[in-house]
């Protein structure tokens, strides 16, 4: 929806977190950021990550302990999968990302699926791509908005999403090495929620959590009676 540039900054922020809520809108790419690494094992500074294994004993952890959440679980993304989330945002994904959706292109369903934090199950490529369209449209419709600059930034890449508006993103930005952070719909980056230094620090403090029946995030893990991973 077009804003007035005499729209007060709070009924700007009512409609910003309306909106985001909306259809996916269209935008024209970003432009590439800087390059990452090829390989999902290898970040920037040379420095080694090693969420592949963890991943995978995430995947036995589930099947065998919440089989219902390990049966919604996406099918691994393709190189094609990747190539068409990479040309609609218009950037190279970290490593992290990359290892994450070609272990499961999504939790498979947004009311239970596997979180990669309590809340927020795995978006696929096809909801990264939408979320990241609509998110970007609607930043440029308001970025001349008193208290709006740096509400959304086109290097953030949404990989989960709590689907009330929430998102838990992934920066792609310049001198950021993957850094991962919670988008608030009235805010942009939350500064009450948790964020991490990079997904190779969420992953394996889930796959602990899990293993050992330990606090992820204040939160420890439980199984209900349908076999679906919750948290509490």
């Amino acid at each position: 929806m077009p804003l007035a540039g005499t729209v007060d900054a709070t009924v700007v922020r009512g409609a910003v977190t309306a909106a985001v809520m909306g259809a996916p809108g269209h935008h024209d790419q970003a432009g590439r950021a800087l390059g990452f690494a090829n390989s999902s094992d290898t970040r920037r500074d040379g420095t080694q990550v090693a969420i592949d294994d963890n991943l995978n004993q995430i995947d036995e952890w589930l099947r065998h302990h919440a089989p219902a959440t390990f049966a919604d679980l996406g099918p691994p993304a393709g190189p094609d999968h990747i190539a068409a989330l990479e040309n609609t945002v218009g950037l190279q994904l970290h490593p992290d990302v990359t290892a994450l959706l070609r272990w499961h292109n999504g939790s498979g369903r947004h009311d239970r699926g596997f979180p990669l934090s309590p809340g927020f199950p795995i978006n696929s490529t096809t909801q990264i791509a939408g979320t990241w369209q609509r998110l970007t449209t609607l930043a440029t419709q308001i970025r001349d908005e008193e208290d709006m600059q740096g509400w959304w930034e086109p290097t953030w890449i949404p990989v989960a999403s709590d689907y009330t508006g929430f998102e838990l993103v992934v920066d792609h930005g310049p001198h950021i090495t993957g850094q991962v952070f919670h988008f608030d719909p009235t805010e942009g980056r939350s500064r009450l929620r948790p964020s991490w230094p990079n997904l190779a620090t969420i992953v394996p403090g889930i796959a602990t959590a899990l293993q050992s029946g330990s606090q992820f995030a204040g939160l420890v893990p439980v199984i209900d009676e349908d076999g679906y991973l919750d948290w509490e």
